[in-house]
């Protein structure tokens, strides 16, 4: 009896000294919580500016991973303004950056999984962070008095407590899971201009909530019926998170653009996707693929990329083992999607692998714009391919699309440029050696003198907003 008396002391208090015991590494005080663990925890110091918490730490020659921030750890330290985590994080405790008021951006990592209660509670200069889809939980006045304007709940959060983004917000977009909104979770959302709801069933929330009447709100297609039909819900503008337009299938990413995406592999032939598509009378710009968007589209021959699109996610035509030419009007090649190597592993530049083409015949014409070429050319996966200049005899006219006609055309000595509605951009003409021999800014309709130029074949660009237009112009 005294044996198991005296085992069960020393079991406690190696226990006790365990998760007693603190150090101090470089600008960090650390109290280990487990055999393999550590916290940070206040240090009354003043920290780097652009604060990065480890992932792991050494001592007394044991390795020790930093999985969690301490009650007021940097409570009201102004000292900071930006903070990165690493992935080993996976709770920040209360309170743990309460009233730092000069923190302006906060990088959270996949892992983490609870951000406590008043943790970033009147961070007033705080306009940027991330929540990660690893993320359950987040405490009451979390991020109240911030200065954020766009927030996007992830997947796994299932309630958003009360005044949780009590921020003057312009976007929201709520993950699949959430079921239950509390009062004032984003103040009152007067200035909520629209909502990305993903939710299948209309979350619960009370009137205290988003008092905009003209905002909109754009839910899953199957439920829009469920949603008019609740009280709380149907007062705003319902309209489909997702539609369908000549076989593409669109996804809302804003009140402004869409993204192509689809889950089926039934795309063949040749596809151009548009640059801008109308639905419930509402313009969208295309600026994304999503992932997996054409993956196993076998049959699928050619593409083409409009000049709006900025970002393809990984994956996105995997296996269209039948491509044989691609066109991409980008001036600035688009990010290509990447995945981790690994599940377990954060994402750093040593291990992100860019897939977005798997399984293509990267010997096929990759057309571009032709000021772009060395773009492409040192543009990873982009590269591997057989990069061309887009030319009259790869190209579609699209100026149709942008409601602009140029004439004459052949012409001789000058051209019209007219527009339905004023445009302001630029004007540029290029040889068949790929030269650029004319550019001029132009502002609404005009005539362009061609005096100076042989007589060929040219193909024209027209760039406004970002946005570029292609055809080809005849001089004789």
């Amino acid at each position: 009896m005294k044996i198991q008396v005296f085992l069960s002391l020393m079991l406690f208090l190696t226990f006790f000294n365990i998760n007693a015991q603190v150090f101090t590494d470089k600008e960090f005080k650390f109290k280990i919580t487990s055999n393999n663990t550590v916290e940070v925890i206040e240090n009354n110091i003043t920290y780097s500016a652009n604060l990065i918490i480890p992932d792991s730490v050494i001592y007394e020659n044991k390795k020790y991973a930093v999985t969690s921030i301490d009650f007021f750890c940097f409570s009201s330290n102004n000292s900071i303004l930006t903070v990165s985590f690493p992935n080993t994080i996976i709770n920040i405790k209360d309170y743990a950056f309460n009233n730092c008021k000069n923190l302006k951006s906060v990088q959270f990592a996949n892992g983490i999984l609870n951000i406590g209660n008043y943790s970033f509670q009147n961070c007033i200069s705080l306009s940027t962070i991330n929540l990660p889809n690893s993320l359950t939980n987040i405490g009451v006045y979390a991020f109240y008095n911030c200065n954020l304007k766009n927030i996007k709940i992830p997947n796994q959060i299932s309630s958003i407590p009360s005044r949780a983004f009590a921020n003057d917000l312009n976007y929201l977009s709520i993950g699949e899971k959430v079921n239950d909104i509390g009062s004032y979770s984003f103040g009152t959302g007067r200035n909520i201009k629209y909502i990305i709801c993903n939710p299948l069933v209309p979350p619960i929330f009370s009137a205290s909530n988003f008092e905009n009447r003209k905002m909109k709100v754009y839910v899953p297609e199957l439920s829009i019926d469920t949603y008019l039909s609740n009280s709380s819900w149907n007062r705003y503008i319902l309209l489909p998170l997702t539609f369908e337009i000549e076989n593409l299938t669109f996804k809302v990413k804003s009140d402004t653009t869409v993204e192509t995406f689809s889950y089926l592999n039934n795309y063949n032939g040749d596809i151009e996707i548009p640059e801008i598509v109308k639905n419930s009378n509402l313009d969208y710009n295309v600026t994304s693929i999503a992932n997996f968007a054409f993956k196993n589209c076998s049959n699928l021959i050619s593409i083409i990329i409009p000049s709006s699109v900025n970002f393809i996610g990984y994956h996105a035509f995997e296996n269209c083992t039948s491509l044989n030419s691609i066109t991409c009007n980008a001036l600035i090649p688009p990010t290509l999607g990447t995945q981790i190597e690994s599940d377990n592993q954060e994402s750093t530049p040593s291990n992100l692998i860019e897939n977005v083409f798997i399984n293509v015949n990267k010997s096929i014409p990759l057309y571009v714009p032709i000021q772009s070429i060395d773009l492409y050319k040192n543009s990873t996966e982009w590269k591997e391919f057989n990069i061309q200049p887009i030319t009259p005899t790869n190209i579609n006219n699209l100026a149709e699309k942008i409601k602009f006609i140029i004439y004459p055309n052949p012409a001789k000595t000058y051209v019209n440029i007219e527009f339905k509605k004023n445009k302001i951009g630029n004007f540029s003409l290029f040889n068949n050696l790929g030269s650029e021999v004319f550019n001029e800014k132009i502002e609404g309709n005009i005539r362009l003198s061609l005096d100076k130029l042989t007589p060929g074949l040219y193909v024209f660009q027209f760039l406004e907003n970002g946005n570029l237009h292609q055809g080809k112009l005849i001089i004789e």
